[in-house]
């Protein structure tokens, strides 16, 4: 398992989030929109801080800018690029409390949301599809899914709003059934679908 370069790969990158290897190692896997599932042996924290370090982003500035803007202190998506906005989502219950539960999706790499057909005792997944065929499933309510893209369709226009020249359109949300519907209005539905979620393939 080795050290991915974010410099290189972060067009590529829909999703990445924590897991734990056959070891216990708390690691984190990403997937590409080209279809490969990538491995870094990183915890996914320390991976969001390389990510962020292309971008030359303060994260620390960036959660309270936008907790203040969405008027909110739960977990808020991080613009490091108008095309690059990073949704949070939890993904699995941790074993120790610095593990961390925490992925990130791309806004504008989602592809559909679907609710599976057979859920596990006392959780509610969700799994996101992504461009390039990935999926991933997370441990949040629907109504938390639909909530977090909304706010970061919110994020994506106000951050453009200091890229001067460099404005890009709000993501087609009718391609997994989110529809624009006036200011701060959002219309949703769900998909219901059974799958497995592809194996993993190192890079």
């Amino acid at each position: 398992m080795s050290i991915l370069k974010p410099e290189d790969i972060w067009p590529q990158i829909v999703c990445f989030y924590p897991f734990y290897n056959s070891d216990g190692g708390n690691n984190t896997r990403v997937l590409l929109q080209d279809g490969r599932e990538c491995l870094d042996r990183r915890k996914t924290k320390t991976f969001l801080q390389a990510v962020a370090k292309v971008f030359a982003a303060d994260l620390t500035a960036l959660r309270k800018k936008y907790r203040d803007y969405l008027g909110h202190k739960g977990l808020v998506p991080l613009p490091l690029h108008t095309s690059f906005i990073l949704v949070p989502v939890k993904v699995r219950r941790v074993q120790y409390k610095d593990h961390g539960a925490t992925g990130y999706a791309v806004l504008d790499k989602v592809v559909d949301i679907y609710l599976p057909e057979t859920q596990l005792p006392d959780a509610a997944f969700c799994r996101l599809t992504l461009k390039g065929g990935g999926s991933f499933e997370c441990m949040e309510k629907p109504v938390t899914i639909k909530r977090r893209l909304a706010e970061a369709s919110q994020v994506q226009k106000e951050y453009s709003r200091f890229c001067r020249g460099k404005e890009s359109p709000l993501p087609d949300l009718d391609r997994f059934g989110l529809k624009h519907a006036g200011e701060g209005t959002v219309v949703y539905h769900i998909h219901y679908h059974r799958g497995d979620i592809p194996d993993s393939a190192g890079c």
